[in-house]
């Protein structure tokens, strides 16, 4: 073999190394870039899922602070139907207030997920509409409010809102690659 041909085989070699190690070297940080994306990504989505969920369980005390509120009147309302029935509205309309927030709250859960969360969101938000629809019929409608029934509603709404606590707490704890899953 002639030295030239040697000297130009080797430097083809050599361009040909350098151009793979190029190559090799942009995938490998295109992929290191896009990785690091989506982990940032991951913890935008974390942050915005734990202030969502928050803001829910937030929404949750401002009803339970007003549902609280409806049981005097509903005791003034049940000794009196006709005098205590203003105060007892009021206070549903107070209710109401609050249930349209959670509305509002619900749809924010269900933006950032995942599905797991939302349905226990809605499942909750539902559920504590049905019992300020029992409520609101009996005093509306002026007949007596289902005592037993309304506790027994307070006790589940209230069940589905710790299902929520527990499904929420799952999601916050999950690390991000891991939450696809759930």
């Amino acid at each position: 073999m002639d030295a030239g041909v040697a000297a130009v085989l080797g430097a083809t070699v050599g361009v040909v190394g350098t151009l793979g190690t190029a190559v090799f070297t942009y995938a490998a940080a295109r992929r290191q870039a896009r990785d690091a994306g989506v982990v940032e990504h991951g913890h935008w989505l974390r942050e915005r899922r734990h202030e969502r969920y928050i803001a829910f369980l937030d929404g949750l005390g401002a009803w339970d602070t007003v549902l609280d509120q409806v049981w005097e009147p509903l005791g003034n309302y049940r000794r009196d139907p006709a005098a205590g029935r203003a105060d007892l509205l009021a206070v549903l309309r107070a209710l109401e207030d609050r249930y349209d927030d959670l509305v509002a709250l619900e749809e924010r859960v269900a933006l950032v997920g995942p599905s797991g969360a939302a349905h226990a969101a809605e499942h909750t938000r539902r559920t504590y509409r049905v019992l300020f629809d029992v409520i609101h019929h009996a005093a509306t409608e002026r007949q007596p409010i289902p005592e037993t029934e309304v506790e027994a509603m307070l006790g589940h709404a209230r069940e589905v809102a710790g299902e929520f606590r527990k499904v929420s707490r799952k999601v916050i704890e999950t690390p991000p690659g891991v939450q696809k899953r759930l």
